[in-house]
């Protein structure tokens, strides 16, 4: 039912030796694909920080309208529940 896999067991010396035929053979291609990467992070980068300052603005907005908006609403709560309660 349960088959043994034979596992291959890696040397400590394989895996820098496939690291310095990669270079090798594809550094200028490897090189070129970590520019293009860290172009693309910088760009998505500079997009989350204009969008977090635009949420900024509008936190901001948002606090300066409710200090006027609660006021407002506690009042009117108040002149309801004085109009029920009178009778």
């Amino acid at each position: 039912m349960f088959q043994s896999r034979k596992c291959r067991v890696a040397s400590a010396r394989e895996p820098v030796a496939l690291g310095k035929k990669s270079l090798r053979l594809g550094g200028t291609i490897d090189i070129s694909v970590r520019e293009k990467q860290f172009e693309r992070t910088e760009r998505i980068q500079d997009r989350a920080e204009k969008l977090q300052a635009k949420s900024a603005d509008i936190v901001g907005i948002a606090r300066k309208i409710l200090l006027v908006i609660v006021p407002v609403v506690i009042a009117l709560i108040v002149y309801v529940s004085w109009l029920i309660f009178r009778r």
